[in-house]
């Protein structure tokens, strides 16, 4: 019998080798969405794309509807608990909202944030203002003494935590609108909003 994994891509944060500047966001309406929005499905294929040392992969997903759409992972995407993406996994991709999508099938996402199944905590990945409130208004953030907070690329983050677009990692929170958690973890990514 053959070993399929021997011929399977597999990707993880390790997959990539420069760091290229991340492009910057579009804009989205703070007081209706989520900065990002998501696209959740099993991988039904991998083709990695090399160029100048540079390494694009684009995975296509199917969700439960069945409508497949293709997630463009490229060096700057962060991974969440740096998952490995298999033919078969499930897996989450975060893009921004307002970000331009070329009118082609299946559709095609950049995205800035994978999240690969199974996760035991939840996860929150958007644009986080002034209060520390996400951008579509569910989650405030309430930074405790034990919050883990570094930047996509692991480093101790110190900075301020307004304004920006964060991976909160968190367990349990308040029933209120907003809801209101105490992050286990807060990772800061690299691009800046264009607010």
């Amino acid at each position: 019998m053959t070993n399929l994994n021997k011929y399977t891509p597999v990707l993880n944060y390790q997959s990539f080798k420069s760091k290229e500047p991340l492009p910057q966001p579009q804009t989205a309406d703070l007081n209706s969405e989520s900065y990002f929005s998501h696209f959740t499905g099993i991988v039904r294929e991998i083709n990695i794309l090399n160029y100048n040392f540079y390494s694009t992969n684009y995975v296509l997903v199917e969700n439960s509807d069945g409508e497949i759409a293709n997630l463009i992972i490229s060096e700057d995407t962060y991974f969440v608990y740096d998952g490995m993406i298999t033919v078969g996994s499930i897996i989450t991709g975060y893009f921004p909202t307002n970000a331009p999508v070329p009118l082609i099938y299946p559709p095609q996402y950049y995205v800035m944030v994978v999240k690969v199944e199974p996760v035991w905590q939840q996860i929150k990945v958007d644009y986080f203002d002034d209060d520390l409130v996400s951008a579509d208004g569910v989650l405030k953030l309430e930074i405790g003494d034990h919050t883990n907070i570094i930047t996509q690329d692991g480093e101790p983050y110190t900075g301020d935590l307004e304004n920006r677009l964060l991976v909160v990692y968190y367990g349990v929170s308040t029933r209120s609108i907003p809801a209101i958690a105490i992050p286990l973890q807060v990772v800061v990514l690299d691009a800046m909003p264009s607010y």
